[in-house]
């Protein structure tokens, strides 16, 4: 009987050992953990983990004020979050300017060099005439060592691990944006944005939405997942494998 308890015992940790290593390595990819509910644009840092890698993208949530709650989402494009609460936007490209908002947050664990590594997120463009009517492509994700901030933002410098080939138009349905990589660093932290400058968004990277003046193109952002287990980083209920969401 001891014997068959020990072999049971190591079973189960084998189990929960294996459980515990496969899981979403963005901490709030649903940006669900909140420290308070935002009450103007610019509020990213009230998501739990997550904070400006340049500029001031903004946070939405149900709690929130001012016209800020999902939908309505400040007037600047009527979407619900992809799951819960709560979702991100910022501006991937202004137009006639260098001006590109990202977002950045810390992984839960390092990666390991030459560990096959899944990811997963999801957008929806905002457009709205004359405000939010510019529609890109090149909407990615990068991996650093380092962390930056908004006095130390990301470099512009045409470089990310994945980024969106397809200009993305649609203002009704969430976007899933998917792929896997193996890791060449020990990276630690996690960006989404555009990474590329105004020099390499070429005619056909950008689309002018009808009846607009093309002034930026604005993208929500939810449900953001890496990890080593394919089948976390492409699902849709992402929260569920989030070990720090209350």
């Amino acid at each position: 009987k001891q014997n068959m308890k020990s072999l049971l015992l190591h079973i189960a940790f084998v189990f929960y050992a294996v459980v515990g290593y496969a899981q979403n390595l963005v901490s709030n990819g649903g940006f669900e953990v909140y420290s308070q509910c935002p009450t103007t644009l610019d509020q990213l840092n009230f998501a739990i983990g997550w904070s400006s890698y340049s500029e001031s993208p903004d946070y939405y949530r149900t709690c929130g004020a001012n016209g800020l709650p999902p939908p309505e989402n400040a007037g600047i494009g009527y979407q619900l979050p992809n799951n819960g609460n709560a979702h991100t936007g910022l501006i991937t490209m202004l137009n006639g300017l260098e001006y590109r908002e990202i977002i950045g947050s810390q992984l839960t664990s390092t990666l390991q060099i030459g560990t096959t590594y899944y990811f997963s997120f999801f957008v929806n463009f905002a457009g709205i005439p004359n405000f939010t009517s510019l529609a890109t492509n090149k909407v990615g994700l990068r991996l650093s060592t380092i962390p930056y901030s908004l006095s130390n933002p990301i470099p512009i410098n045409n470089f990310a691990h994945y980024y969106s080939t397809t200009v993305l138009t649609d203002t009704i349905n969430w976007v899933q944006l998917k792929g896997s990589f193996v890791a060449d660093s020990t990276y630690q932290y996690i960006a989404i944005g555009n990474f590329f400058d105004d020099a390499h968004m070429f005619p056909s990277d950008t689309i002018g939405m009808p009846n607009s003046n093309n002034w930026q193109a604005y993208y929500f952002i939810d449900d953001v997942a890496l990890s080593n287990d394919s089948s976390i980083a492409f699902t849709t209920g992402i929260d569920k494998y989030n070990a720090s969401k209350n």
